[in-house]
């Protein structure tokens, strides 16, 4: 008989007269349901918008007659009638998700290996497409030639959006450079001074046999080849000479130097990132120079989605030094840390044969000399200009 949407009212009723009470809500259009009674009180619910007639019924018979509770859709409304902020929140919600959907909130970069996200969207900023950019006034077709024109290696650009995202597509350009020097004449040459210790030739003509000894820049294979009958004929010369050959590097750590460190005192500065202008959320200045900074921003959601309003918090630890003294024993130990890093980068592609290593101390400092017999490739390409 009741709905859950208009206001429904529970009321008792008691009194002498209360039949003829029933009989006339009975014989009247009001919709009224009885739920029974208890030591001659009467209970029942009525429709809120008709307990004014019902009140007016008891009245003429008296009756005593009590509202004991209200509900139903409307009346809960009812409850926050003057409550403005509410209603406030609820428009702002709404425009905002409407402005939302018409600027700019994220830009995803795909397809982007060599390149930058930062170069790319430094590059969309001076076309006029970034973060908070109105999406009706973005021209994405002059943002994609821009990104072809002004990065030398965009080959192809594409820009789709769907409401306040934006997906950007890129292909790179393919380097070339090593194909086309493999069909180019060149000779293989020494780029130290070594013995040959083995030979693997795959394209050209050998000048220097195994056991023979070469200097920096002497002709190992050539791209030049005759035949029985003069003939010349040009190719690419490829082939791998392993010879062995001396290396002596020299390593030097002081006793004393200054060591710069961060400071324990980290300082942290919010700020309200408003469609890309940041707001100060602090008091004071913000003092970041001379200091390691980490800054990372958190967007704010709405309905799921990330929205260009968010917190950006920026931490600073400055920088500070100390003089450091060392003892030889631990600049003995540096040096034969940094030893370590020297083979693992720089003698990877080799193989060493033998060391020798000689420290030596001054009242300053310490240095480790490094007599290293090495084995490995000593070609490297020389053009062969025709």
């Amino acid at each position: 008989m009741f709905n859950r949407i208009n206001s429904v009212s529970r009321f008792t009723a008691k009194g002498d007269r209360i039949i003829e009470f029933i009989n006339t809500i009975r014989s009247s259009s009001i919709v009224c349901s009885w739920l029974g009674s208890k030591k001659d009180i009467y209970y029942g619910k009525v429709y809120t918008k008709h307990f004014e007639v019902l009140k007016s019924i008891a009245e003429d018979l008296n009756i005593e007659l009590k509202e004991t509770s209200r509900k139903g859709l409307f009346n809960s409304l009812s409850h926050y009638k003057k409550r403005y902020g509410i209603l406030i929140g609820s428009v702002f919600c709404i425009v905002l998700w409407i402005v939302l959907s018409n600027v700019v909130v994220t830009i995803n970069i795909e397809g982007n290996e060599s390149i930058s996200d930062d170069v790319i969207l430094s590059c969309l900023d001076d076309a006029g497409l970034s973060k908070g950019t109105y999406i009706p006034n973005i021209d994405f077709k002059s943002c994609e030639y821009a990104l072809r024109l002004n990065i030398e290696d965009v080959a192809w650009a594409s820009i789709k959006h769907d409401k306040g995202r934006v997906l950007v597509r890129i292909d790179e350009m393919v380097n070339h450079t090593e194909i086309l020097q493999d069909n180019q004449p060149c000779n293989l040459v020494s780029k130290v001074s070594a013995r040959i210790v083995s030979v693997s030739v795959l394209s050209g003509q050998l000048m220097t046999p195994i056991g023979n000894g070469v200097t920096s820049g002497e002709l190992l294979i050539s791209g030049i080849i005759k035949n029985d009958k003069e003939m010349v004929r040009y190719v690419h010369a490829m082939g791998e000479i392993i010879g062995e050959y001396n290396d002596t590097i020299t390593l030097t750590q002081s006793l004393t130097e200054e060591v710069t460190s961060t400071s324990e005192d980290v300082k942290v500065y919010k700020e309200l990132d408003l469609f890309n202008l940041n707001i100060p959320l602090y008091i004071g200045k913000k003092d970041t120079s001379n200091a390691y900074v980490q800054s990372n921003t958190e967007y704010f959601e709405l309905f799921g989605n990330k929205i260009p309003i968010g917190i950006v918090t920026t931490t600073s630890q400055k920088y500070v030094s100390n003089s450091v003294v060392y003892s030889v024993e631990e600049a003995k130990a540096m040096l034969n840390s940094r030893r370590k890093t020297y083979e693992t980068n720089f003698l990877k592609d080799v193989t060493i044969m033998d060391v020798k290593e000689n420290f030596t101390t001054t009242d300053d400092k310490v240095s480790l000399t490094l007599e290293y017999t090495l084995q490995g490739n000593i070609c490297e390409t020389q053009d062969l200009f025709i």
